[in-house]
């Protein structure tokens, strides 16, 4: 994505966020919902700026990701406690070792979260083709192992953020996004 193009998303998003506070501030003050449409305004306009921030998160494109399988071996799975005030409960994160094109070994961990179905796949010692992103310690499934089933990816490492869904999916999301290296 060029500077160009950066400004422009800004520019579009924020006449979009123009548009939709002023349409909940004006639907908020003719249903009485408030006296003044100045508060009505402060608060939608605090909501529409979180919102808009993880939509434009969203868009940006992930750190170098090395398109070279490499091969991991799994030395274990892990209990990652979520951040309670997203959702309770834990992450379920796949511990690697992979071998480096220079022959090193590298400890990482898997950024897609196998659901459950397939978690038992995923035994201390399987092997499994991953990628690596270039400056951090995750790895991501490469295609080959499109069987998988999963229910999200934790990006903490790499963008600060986790997603996770209740409906498992097979194929891998993350390598649908963009990178800086594509």
């Amino acid at each position: 994505m060029t500077e160009d193009d950066v400004r422009w998303l800004w520019r579009k998003a924020w006449f979009g966020y123009l548009l939709l506070l002023t349409a909940v501030a004006s639907v908020a003050f003719l249903f009485g919902l408030s006296e003044t449409p100045i508060v009505v305004g402060v608060i939608a306009a605090i909501l529409l700026s979180f919102g808009y921030w993880f939509w434009f998160r969203t868009l940006l494109p992930l750190p170098h990701l090395v398109r070279e399988e490499r091969d991991a071996v799994v030395t274990g799975v892990r209990r990652e406690k979520t951040s309670e005030d997203v959702t309770p409960g834990y992450f379920l994160v796949v511990e690697l070792t992979v071998t480096r094109a220079d022959g090193s070994r590298r400890d990482t961990d898997l950024a897609d979260l196998v659901a459950d179905r397939d978690l038992d796949r995923f035994t201390v010692g399987s092997q499994w083709m991953v990628y690596l992103f270039r400056d951090t310690e995750l790895a991501v499934l490469a295609e080959r192992h499109d069987d998988v089933w999963r229910h999200g990816h934790i990006l903490y490492r790499v963008s600060g953020w986790a997603v996770q869904g209740l409906t498992p999916y097979q194929g891998s999301k993350i390598l649908k996004r963009r990178f800086r290296s594509d």
